[in-house]
């Protein structure tokens, strides 16, 4: 009787276990059947949809976001390079783009911790109404942990951080290559 409780229980833990861990790595990193990716930014499918699945929907609750409706705004989220390095709060980044295919886009550096105060600038944000282009329309924001000028946003430096784009009013067709070119994400210093 006591060994059959045990093989229950152990199976149980390993059950759990795997269950936590599939779980976790689906909410973190997604599966292809509910994300799309273009370099390093990634996006869910169902964000601001009704059919929201559970997987995404543990993503916002985790990260405290609070989505427009899927019809209005697509998010995409990098917390990485663009050779797949993990974005560093003491690293110098660049981040180049051309003309998105959307009404209104812009470029967020979300903080690990929600409640901290931030930086002096409170520069976290810029968008395509106030963001400065060269001739051609293309466009570069540095990120980094010093005061930068023109466009430069200011992560906290011993914060780590998520950088969202979001596009409002976009060109509907992710996936079926109609999704203008996505911004490079280059390390620059460390």
């Amino acid at each position: 009787m006591i060994k059959k409780l045990l093989i229950f229980l152990l199976c149980l833990g390993i059950g759990l276990s795997v269950g936590t861990f599939t779980a976790f790595q689906t909410i973190t990193h997604g599966l292809a059947s509910i994300t799309y990716k273009q370099g390093p930014w990634k996006t869910w499918h169902n964000i601001g949809k009704p059919s929201l699945d559970p997987y995404t929907h543990a993503k916002l609750v985790i990260h405290r976001w609070l989505p427009s409706s899927a019809f209005e705004t697509l998010y995409f989220i990098s917390q990485e390079d663009d050779t797949g390095a993990r974005l560093k709060p003491k690293c110098t980044y660049l981040v180049k783009g051309e003309e998105l295919r959307s009404h209104i886009w812009s470029l967020s550096v979300y903080q690990s911790d929600p409640e901290r105060k931030g930086n002096e600038t409170h520069n976290f944000s810029i968008n395509s109404e106030n963001i400065l282009r060269d001739r051609s329309g293309n466009w570069q924001v540095q990120i980094s942990p010093a005061i930068g000028t023109g466009n430069a946003l200011t992560p906290e430096s011993d914060q780590t951080y998520t950088l969202i784009l979001r596009l409002h009013s976009y060109e509907h067709g992710i996936g079926d290559g109609n999704l203008s070119p996505l911004p490079k994400i280059k390390k620059v210093s460390c």
